[in-house]
């Protein structure tokens, strides 16, 4: 006989059987179990607390009749609201434990921040940080759960307060929020002053509470609907990679290989268990790589296996590593690269792809939703898009990060600003989680920089940034004759265009053609124009390339130059660091100096005896308008604001006069000369993060103006994300336009329907390898530039409405955060479709074109 349910016991989902308390239980439990992962040992109490309660109370506002009868089929509407609500009571049951309980969490600064993490997450737990169901509503939602509750809130109220034995009752809680609503529901601001150390850690636990919730929902919500019992206790998977290394056999040919392994020696010895963030600086070509993961290694034999993150600048180096560091994991199919939504399972020494039915398709995708691989390999962009941004539902769940590990390969590529944001995610996940975050590159930022970085987020006892190498060893290393003896950089200030550029390589190269070159550029537009000017090239290396073309080309070319091979390659960045190539010779044009000794370090990368130094030729190209080709590459796009703008000119003049010591000396310098000239510059580094300081705090003295005010929602997330993730990327412009406009003429619409045609037609029949790729991929970025970018002329008619809203989404597609007008004529009206951008009503001109102009 089908068992009924209580007629008084208040359901959390529409099956007959599910159980209102039951659901906050076992949500507690989920959460309680998802936060053991990440949490290190001093912060596991606070996890639990935060669990029990966010878990509790995050459903309380579905104890209501307007909610059960929305259960029963009856529509929604703001009285069956209740994340709002919800958070508004579970923020009055947290204050009032802490203002009784006054020596729980005595001894832990973010104390009085735990209040507003719980509203935060259950207020945003159906959407995001971004996005909650806050407003003026919720007050008579909470009056209605007062005359309308049951003995369900009592019960899980209960289940929060007889934990920590204090006398709070329902009478109690109604007072509360009697005063509260007198205060418009203002959130109480924490008296004493917030360090951006607290701060930060507030935040990141917000991202792992709602991503716990997210999941722990999810699971009982599937039970409740499905009548199937809740598990008394919640294990989640624990997901780790336990790295083992043997160091590759020495090389009598190789002079190299000896430095090689002590260098690595003496990286893993003189790691302490007690080091908070490590440094690992060494010259290039000494195997940093199969340094970290033998590093890794010994961490792992002292904390346990961990969970192991591999970021990098570009998907070219991650590329290149992956299988390499693949090889170093001991856990088969367990590596995620996340940078490419891609899995790796392991045959041995070499990763490969796996192969997916349409069944498994949705579990691979949680795989990258969770992050839940032992090994996860991505870039820094999206790792910041995880640790600082929201995703589209809600944030990305953040799953064993206890004691995880955090290489950070060519952090040189980091920006400054970047940098300072990095510096403070790694500070907090080393307090809150116990990881161990690894900065790793030939020319990294330095201690100084990390420490003023701390100092302008108002971080007050910041962990030490160790060095893995003793000053004495480094300075052994890099004036190793092996090291320093590998290369001279030649200043060439004769060369400003193209056409210099070219008549150098070409006279250099008809006196040495037995020699490798390499031609390192700052665009990849002249990188095209100079492989045309020179006739022939080997290799044009630029991110007009897919990945896959690059990988399989950088590994052509690596092949080839061990066999001596005299090439000639042209790239970007993309090969400027952790590319494993070695070239006699180099032409490679200035930009900030850590960059620039990056790609220095693909010249004469393995000392060889027969060929002494190897000459790198230093430039700094110009267009027209006499800018520098790396003031157009990082600044030129650059979205306005006094902030950004005053960076901007900072940051500029320190590349700039950088620049100019290189080009105005009389002698050729070797990398550590080039080492100390930007160390001279690295000091007026501090006045960009003065710049962030005034950014964040806006003039105040504390993080207090980031807290509740003018978000309602707690803490100011739009401010927050926009600082983690929105202006770190020097490149980035501001929203182009998208003109649509009207034409009448019948030519005009066939031959934009032509174009459109064409367009779709060179991007499929692109050949990416063969001999007219540069003539095809000019005109099909030329065709895409004119019709998608800067002017679209969808023509008029009856047939236009259909068109666009059958093409949106292919439309949008071509550019970010695309603006579009849409555009009405005389006979027809365009209407703005739904989800569409700036509507914009203008009249048609019956020559083609239109009489309004943005």
């Amino acid at each position: 006989m089908k068992k009924m349910k209580p007629a008084n016991q208040r359901r959390s989902h529409p099956h007959p059987q599910s159980d209102l308390v039951a659901h906050g239980q076992a949500v507690a439990v989920h959460i309680q179990a998802i936060l053991a992962t990440n949490l290190a040992p001093p912060y596991q109490e606070m996890g639990h607390f935060l669990a029990n309660i966010i878990g509790s109370c995050h459903d309380l506002l579905k104890d209501t009749s307007a909610f059960q009868a929305h259960l029963d089929g009856a529509a929604s509407n703001h009285l069956s609201r209740h994340s709002g609500g919800s958070a508004v009571l579970a923020y009055l049951i947290t204050r009032a434990i802490l203002r009784q309980k006054t020596n729980l969490f005595e001894n832990f600064s973010l104390r009085s921040l735990l209040p507003h993490i719980v509203f935060a997450v259950i207020a945003a737990h159906h959407g995001k940080l971004k996005q909650t169901d806050i407003d003026k509503e919720h007050a008579a939602s909470l009056h209605h759960w007062q005359k309308t509750r049951s003995h369900a809130s009592e019960a899980l109220i209960q289940q929060v307060t007889n934990q920590y034995k204090i006398k709070y009752t329902i009478n109690t809680l109604n007072g509360d929020l009697a005063e509260l609503e007198e205060e418009i529901f203002e959130l109480d601001t924490p008296e004493a002053e917030i360090s951006g150390e607290n701060f930060f850690c507030a935040f990141l636990l917000c991202k792992m509470c709602l991503g716990a919730i997210a999941w722990a929902d999810a699971d009982s919500a599937a039970r409740q609907t499905h009548g199937i019992p809740e598990p008394a206790v919640s294990e989640p998977e624990i997901c780790e990679s336990r790295f083992a290394v043997t160091p590759p056999a020495e090389d009598a040919a190789n002079s190299l290989n000896q430095l090689r392994t002590l260098f690595q020696d003496q990286v893993c010895e003189n790691w302490q268990p007690d080091f908070p963030v490590l440094l690992l600086k060494a010259p290039t070509g000494l195997g940093k790589t199969v340094a970290v993961s033998r590093l890794t290694a010994t961490i792992q034999k002292s904390i346990g296996t961990s969970k192991v993150f591999y970021m990098a600048p570009t998907t070219a180096i991650l590329n290149q590593v992956a299988e390499e560091i693949f090889s170093f994991n001991r856990n088969g199919n367990n590596m995620l690269l996340h940078y490419l939504a891609r899995e790796l399972t392991d045959s041995r020494r070499t990763a490969s792809e796996s192969q997916y039915n349409p069944e498994q398709v949705r579990e691979r995708t949680k795989r990258f939703e969770r992050l839940d691989a032992g090994l996860v390999v991505t870039t820094y962009h999206r790792a910041l898009s995880v640790l600082g941004g929201m995703s589209k539902n809600s944030c990305t769940a953040l799953f064993n990060l206890k004691n995880s590990i955090w290489i950070l390969d060519e952090c040189q590529f980091l920006s400054h600003i970047q940098f300072g944001v990095f510096a403070l995610i790694c500070s907090v996940l080393h307090r809150l989680c116990g990881a161990v975050p690894i900065f790793m590159s030939a020319t990294p930022p330095s201690s100084f920089l990390w420490q003023k970085a701390h100092d302008a987020l108002h971080w007050p006892a910041f962990p030490e940034l160790m060095p893995l190498l003793t000053e004495q060893q480094l300075w052994d290393l890099e004036n190793n004759d092996f090291v320093d003896g590998r290369r001279k950089i030649h200043p060439c200030p004769e060369i400003v265009n193209i056409d210099d550029l070219t008549a150098k390589i070409k006279a250099y190269r008809k006196e040495n053609h037995q020699q490798s070159v390499l031609v390192l550029v700052n665009l990849a537009k002249d990188a095209v124009s100079i492989t045309r000017d020179l006739g022939k090239t080997d290799y044009t290396i630029t991110n007009y390339l897919r990945p896959r073309d690059i990988k399989e080309q950088l590994a052509e070319a690596a092949l080839r130059l061990k066999d001596d091979e005299p090439i000639l390659m042209i790239a970007t960045s993309i090969v400027q660091a952790g590319v494993d190539l070695d070239f006699d010779t180099g032409f490679v044009e200035l930009n900030d100096l850590r960059s620039f000794r990056q790609g220095c370090g693909r010249v004469g990368r393995n000392f060889i005896a027969g060929r002494g130094a190897c000459p790198v030729f230093a430039f700094d190209l110009r267009d027209h308008n006499q800018r520098s080709s790396w003031f157009r590459q990082r600044f030129h796009r650059m979205i306005h604001s006094k902030t950004v703008d005053k960076v901007k000119e900072t940051y500029k003049q320190i590349i700039e006069n950088s620049v100019a010591e290189v080009l105005e000396s009389q002698h050729s310098l070797s990398d550590s000369e080039i080492e100390a000239i930007e160390a001279r510059y690295e000091k007026e580094i501090p006045r960009i993060f003065e710049a962030i300081e005034k950014r964040m705090l806006h003039f105040w003295s504390d993080y207090g103006t980031l807290l509740q005010n003018n978000s309602g929602q707690g803490f100011d997330f739009h401010k927050i994300e926009q600082f983690l993730t929105d202006d770190l990327n020097d490149n980035e412009s501001a929203s182009p336009f998208i003109v649509v406009f009207t034409s009448a003429d019948a030519d005009e619409r066939d031959k934009l329907m032509q174009s459109l045609s064409e367009l779709k037609k060179i991007g499929r029949q692109i050949d990416f390898g063969g001999s007219d790729f540069y003539e095809r991929l000019k005109s099909f970025r030329n065709l895409k530039k004119e019709i998608f970018r800067y002017i679209a002329p969808i023509l008029c008619g009856e047939w236009i409405y259909y068109v666009i809203l059958k093409n949106i989404s292919k439309i949008r597609s071509y550019g970010r955060n695309l603006i579009f007008i849409w555009c009405g004529s005389p006979s027809v009206m365009i209407p703005k479709p739904s989800g569409g951008g700036l509507a914009l009503k203008i009249s048609s001109n019956p020559k083609g074109g239109s009489d309004n102009v943005l």
